[in-house]
């Protein structure tokens, strides 16, 4: 389905990322391929991505609901153009609006399945694991709700008792149980697997997992 803007994650298995979206923007300026701060939309939000966990353990209630912290540019990107002019002017120009986010390594799988979207999916998505499970998903990580513990880093994920085994329990009793899925048990050293692709956060919330074109809700 045609959409109004492109999002760009950004991301190196071994390399700091720290810095990377102030280096792209400037690249992209000096070769003249984004419209520049003054002459239209230019929008960029760095130095907390660092943080964007520790903040999430800490506003877990709010944060699950609003933007990461991870570095951005929201931009309008000069397409080639297909004239035989060579004017770089903003005026003559194809433009799209486009996003560049940089996630740090270990943060890739949970950021690809926030960007992806689509929105109304990422609140169902974000809503069972909170109402349902008692954890909170954002775009950083996954962490239980009672104790803060990341999962499946310190942790194992909780999971909703059904109601036929006792009807009579509340909410909070249900979500007591934690449970490693099939695969995720700790290994005898205590080293945890850790999250590495999108199925693999759908597996931690018991999901069945879905392709990023089944995932096209209507709001």
């Amino acid at each position: 389905r045609p959409s109004h803007d492109v999002d760009f994650l950004v991301t190196h298995p071994t390399q700091d990322v720290k810095g990377v979206l102030l280096e792209l923007v400037d690249c992209f300026l000096e070769d003249k391929r984004i419209v520049p701060k003054g002459e239209g939309f230019h929008q960029v939000s760095v130095g907390n991505m660092a943080n964007g966990v520790a903040q999430f353990k800490k506003f877990k209630d709010t944060m699950s609901k609003t933007m990461d912290l991870l570095d951005k540019w929201f931009g309008l990107f000069l397409l080639p153009s297909t004239s035989t002019s060579t004017s770089t002017s903003t005026s003559t120009s194809r433009m799209m609006r486009v996003d560049v986010i940089v996630v740090p390594w270990d943060q890739w799988a949970f950021a690809l399945v926030g960007w992806t979207g689509s929105r109304q999916f990422n609140r169902f998505l974000r809503g069972f694991a909170k109402d349902d499970l008692g954890m909170h998903l954002n775009s950083h990580c996954l962490i239980r709700q009672h104790d803060v513990k990341l999962v499946p880093e310190e942790a194992a994920p909780l999971v909703r008792e059904s109601v036929e085994e006792d009807e009579k329990k509340t909410k909070a009793e249900k979500l007591k149980e934690e449970k490693w899925p099939d695969g995720w048990q700790p290994q005898e050293d205590g080293i945890h697997r850790r999250v590495q692709c999108e199925k693999d956060i759908f597996d931690l919330l018991g999901l069945p997992y879905r392709e990023p074109h089944e995932r096209d809700c209507p709001n």
